[in-house]
């Protein structure tokens, strides 16, 4: 029987074959004993370490590298030929290889040999078609059938009888155009993005050069030009040192803004402003498209009859009609309903109520007024008073405070009622003109 006994030798040396060095520790051995007793064993017992030999037996553990870091090796490549077993499975992947003879195309220099690469550019998606007032679905197919399957488009039915119509490729949209027009058939629809001007602001050109000069000095540095507008002012309808300019879509239109000198003046080209005003139909009046790509009834902006604004022979004395809400005013009046209403529901809040005219001095003073109790007793009404605002003692400084805010309301108030006083002058100055015209 095999046993395990411990080395009398204290500390014993034990040679590391890794390091070829000595150090301390216990030598274990197996030996062949032949026990007296079977039953019993009682190993031969050691001394126990002192402090200062397990601390010197550490800081030897420590200066051995071995000990406390192992370094991996990097994996490597192995160059060994892969064994071809004939099995390929076939996976779906948009990287795919270049062919052999595009690989060839790329890397010959000489163009005329090769065949040009094929760049792949997304088309825009033609813009919807509205064709309102349908009273026969099966009907508007069939007619639109003359010109197009129906699976070059798909339609949506919304409310008021309107029929949505998206072509998926631009001539489809341009035959169903064609097609509507020459049967006169009532919708609207947008301008195809391809189609679309590349719009910019020339600043600080003088208004007096002319804008077929400007377009000859753009198109000589490789721009072709659609239209030149000379922006005027809004009140003195003075021109002004701002140009629109229209180019044709190309791949070189944001060169434009590289431009700084034209016909020997320092220029800006700038983006144009994004116009927050909802775009209104001169044709029909309604908001949301332009005349343009309309084709339903004319509407007059003054009257509110079916005829063009152009034509229309209304007269001065006689009040105005909208269109839209049948209101005392022109149909392209920012006040009315129809626009407000818009105008909320694109920003998301709640339709403010409509201020008659008649009492429009009464229900300013009352806002006023009512703005100012506010501004004098200005108390947040859900929010509770922390425990700094309760303990600090109210002096003389918060009394002065509030001095200054109520001062600052009877300032805005007296503008504001001199500014009444004003308007009722005008007023009554042009009511006294029509009265004496009239008399005489």
């Amino acid at each position: 029987m095999q046993y395990v006994t411990y080395n009398q030798q204290y500390p014993p040396l034990v040679t590391n074959p890794l390091t070829a060095q000595q150090t301390t520790g216990y030598v274990y051995s197996i030996q062949n004993v032949t026990p007296t007793n079977t039953n019993t064993y009682t190993p031969t017992a050691y001394e126990p370490l002192s402090e200062e030999e397990i601390l010197a037996e550490n800081t030897a553990d420590i200066n051995n590298s071995k000990t406390w870091q192992i370094i991996k090796k990097r994996k490597r490549f192995s160059n060994k030929p892969q064994i071809d077993t004939g099995f390929k499975l076939d996976i779906k992947n948009q990287y795919q290889e270049l062919q052999t003879d595009e690989i060839t195309g790329m890397a010959d220099d000489n163009p005329t040999t090769s065949e040009p690469s094929k760049i792949l550019t997304k088309e825009p998606k033609p813009p919807p078609i509205y064709i309102h007032g349908v009273t026969n679905y099966r009907a508007m197919v069939n007619n639109l059938a003359i010109v197009v399957s129906k699976e070059n488009y798909h339609t949506k039915t919304t409310t008021n009888n309107t029929v949505i119509v998206y072509p998926h490729k631009p001539e489809t949209y341009r035959r169903l155009i064609s097609h509507l027009r020459e049967n006169k058939i009532i919708y609207h629809t947008y301008q195809l993005k391809q189609e679309r001007a590349y719009r910019v602001v020339i600043r600080d050109i003088h208004p007096t050069v002319s804008p077929q000069e400007i377009a000859d000095e753009l198109n000589a540095k490789g721009h072709q030009v659609r239209n030149i507008v000379n922006v005027r002012h809004r009140v003195t309808k003075e021109p002004l040192p701002l140009f629109f300019v229209d180019l044709e879509p190309k791949v070189n239109n944001k060169e434009i803004y590289d431009l700084q000198f034209i016909y020997n003046t320092k220029i800006r080209v700038e983006p144009p402003r994004n116009r927050r005003e909802i775009v209104q139909c001169t044709r029909c009046q309604e908001y949301g498209h332009s005349k343009s790509y309309c084709n339903k009834p004319y509407y007059c902006v003054k009257c509110g009859q079916q005829h063009d604004s152009k034509t229309c022979t209304k007269t001065h004395d006689t009040p105005a009609t909208c269109a839209l809400c049948q209101g005392n005013h022109p149909a392209n009046y920012k006040g009315c309903t129809v626009y407000k209403e818009l105008i909320n529901a694109r920003n998301k809040r709640t339709p403010r109520q409509n201020i008659p005219q008649t009492n429009l001095l009464e229900n300013n003073s009352h806002t006023i007024l009512s703005q100012g109790m506010n501004m004098h007793n200005s108390k947040p009404t859900n929010a509770l008073p922390t425990y700094a605002q309760i303990a600090t003692p109210r002096g003389p400084n918060n009394n002065n405070d509030q001095d200054n805010h109520f001062a600052t309301f009877l300032i805005e108030f007296k503008n504001m009622f001199s500014q009444l006083l004003q308007q009722n002058n005008m007023i009554l100055t042009m009511l006294t003109t029509v009265i004496n015209k009239l008399a005489k």
